[in-house]
């Protein structure tokens, strides 16, 4: 979850705008703030569509990535069924 909020964070960072928006020659500064604004409305609206429509499917592998990582750092695979064995053996529990 977090790297999808990440690279929805980066595609709407100032910089990524000023990327999108190119160099403007203009020499007023309003104007440039203005560009600046309708470029944040125009990525704003695609990543919305994005979320809306489903694009995002990255944001769905990246939680199940995460999901799977943090799963496997609760229950390492190596050793899990003999420890959840000796532990139900020990606690006078059933054993396979």
């Amino acid at each position: 979850m977090q790297k999808a909020l990440f690279s929805v964070r980066e595609r709407l960072s100032p910089s990524a705008i000023e990327r999108a928006l190119g160099r403007t020659r203009s020499i007023w500064p309003s104007k440039h703030k203005a560009a600046s604004w309708d470029a944040f409305g125009r990525v704003l609206d695609e990543v919305v569509s994005s979320i809306e429509t489903d694009k995002l499917r990255s944001f769905g592998a990246h939680f199940e990535s995460a999901y799977r990582e943090g799963v496997g750092d609760l229950h390492p695979a190596q050793g899990r069924d003999e420890s959840a064995r000796s532990e139900r053996h020990e606690l006078g529990g059933d054993v396979d």
